[in-house]
């Protein structure tokens, strides 16, 4: 796959790359070379929404997020972004810094660490050392509730993230789960979209405007 993308077979080398996906390997180099094969196809849709899964795999990830901005800037629709309530978006901003993996290692070093800190102060000889023990130990435990809490809400992320990008070059964002609904709002491939509601084959959606409607299944896939 990688040698059809140097060889500038875009088409060839997503087919190639997709494979591996059928295979259940996931990773974010897999989805970030897909994402890159799909952009360099004039896929728009497809590569935003590989760009998202790499991301959601490697958060931080400069080169990942760097690729992705470059495809958003390309999207036709401009949709205002809510500003979201400044203790959740502070909680979002944290959490996309590492990986379920990562925050679970910091807080089970710290809770191992905090274990530590008690079992010095039983077995301290002197009433510094085991004060030193005491403190250091419960401080320890309480913030390692921080990065599990933190690893537990990314790993729930990471296996739903409760988005999804539209794939086709346009689509209507429909009143009600059928097709003779109003038309609210004509949306086009690479927008991202917040799930909230199935029927049928219609998923209720909310735009980053907060915009609720009605999209047809074909026409987007979750991240």
């Amino acid at each position: 796959a990688n040698d059809l993308y140097k060889q500038k077979k875009f088409a060839e080398a997503i087919k190639a790359y997709e494979n591996i996906l059928t295979t259940n390997w996931q990773s974010a180099e897999l989805h970030y070379n897909l994402g890159n094969a799909y952009y360099k196809n004039n896929q728009l849709g497809p590569a935003i929404l590989h760009y998202e899964r790499a991301l959601l795999r490697s958060p931080g990830d400069e080169d990942i997020a760097y690729n992705l901005a470059i495809a958003e800037a390309r999207r036709v629709d401009e949709i205002e972004n809510l500003p979201p309530f400044f203790l959740a978006a502070a909680w979002q901003s944290m959490r996309q810094t590492a990986s379920s993996t990562v925050w679970s290692i910091i807080g089970l070093l710290l809770l191992w660490l905090g274990i530590g800190g008690l079992v010095a102060y039983y077995i301290g000889q002197s009433p510094k050392h085991r004060k030193i023990g005491f403190i250091g130990g419960l401080v320890a435990l309480l913030l390692s509730m921080l990065p599990m809490s933190l690893a537990y809400s990314r790993a729930k992320v990471e296996e739903n993230s409760g988005k999804a990008i539209i794939l086709d070059e346009k689509v209507n964002l429909k009143s009600g789960p059928d097709e003779a609904s109003t038309t609210l709002n004509t949306l086009h491939e690479g927008t991202k979209v917040t799930l909230l509601d199935i029927v049928g084959d219609w998923h209720q959606v909310r735009l980053s405007n907060g915009e609720v409607g009605w999209l047809s299944d074909g026409g987007l896939e979750q991240i």
